[in-house]
């Protein structure tokens, strides 16, 4: 297996060598025309082959938001929790962590009622509903409730583009089967919290 082998002036050496297995073709890496600066890394530009210096993966940008307005729904179906963050990505390909904190107040009548939370990304659900939160009340006692602040979180793997703003907000359901209930958001003025990095 060939290498170029560079030798410092005391006596050892740096060797650069080729690929243990042989590739499917030639293949070429080529160089940039400047040496970066500190911190950076080499690694490919949109060009395959050709190499950039870039800054290594970090947090590039934090932003949050509180809402302390109360929603009450007595919603079979997926509302608004009023929670919501836009960001602007500072880079193309970023991905995007949300981390939420919503609290709810759930009144259940009867046995076989609950609620479920998910996270969407504009009108897209990035936080699967299969995979949410979800709190089934007991069958054993009616007239009962549930005030509690929950955590959700979701690494966004899909890429976004920069300069272009993306909204992640909060949705709630109420599940019920049977008797009346009703899902409250904020209740009382209680905050609830969305950060995304």
């Amino acid at each position: 297996m060939s290498k170029i082998k560079l030798k410092h002036s005391s006596g050892n050496s740096m060797s650069i060598g080729a690929p243990a297995t042989n590739p499917a073709s030639d293949l070429e890496l080529k160089l940039p025309a400047t040496v970066g600066t500190a911190g950076q890394v080499l690694q490919n530009s949109s060009t395959a082959g050709t190499l950039e210096f870039g800054n290594a993966g970090k947090i590039l940008q934090v932003v949050y938001g509180t809402y302390s307005t109360e929603v009450d729904s007595t919603s079979t179906s997926w509302v608004d929790t009023g929670l919501s963050q836009a960001i602007t990505p500072l880079k193309t390909g970023s991905k995007i962590y949300v981390l939420v904190h919503q609290q709810i107040y759930c009144y259940r009548h009867d046995d076989g009622q609950g609620f479920a939370l998910k996270i969407l990304q504009d009108s897209t659900t990035r936080f699967d509903p299969a995979h949410t939160y979800e709190h089934y009340f007991s069958s054993d006692t009616s007239y009962v409730s549930v005030r509690e602040r929950y955590s959700l979180s979701t690494l966004n793997v899909h890429g976004v583009s920069a300069g272009t703003s993306t909204t992640y907000k909060v949705q709630m359901y109420l599940h019920q089967t049977s008797e009346s209930g009703n899902i409250k958001a904020q209740q009382g003025g209680a905050y609830s919290m969305i950060t995304l990095m």
